[in-house]
């Protein structure tokens, strides 16, 4: 779960650095912002982030969220 607005690096480029690493570059990874409108939400999946939450976050959808991505990780 990474936060769009990171001091120093924003998420999408914290993503294309995850995404770039052989160790690291099929990890799913699940946005989590308070940009909340649609364009933004294609954005961030269309950057290649596995979900893109919006706070204030539901706790269910987060634990959804993360169930999906851990049965991608653990199926494939």
């Amino acid at each position: 779960v990474m936060d769009i607005h990171l001091p120093g690096m924003d998420g999408f480029a914290a993503l294309a650095h995850l995404q770039a690493q052989d160790h690291t570059g099929d990890v799913p990874v699940i946005a989590l912002s308070a940009d909340a409108m649609p364009q933004q939400r294609r954005n961030g999946l269309e950057k290649g982030f596995f979900e893109y939450l919006t706070k204030p976050v539901v706790g269910t959808d987060l634990l959804s969220a993360i169930d999906r991505a851990l049965a991608i990780r653990l199926f494939h």
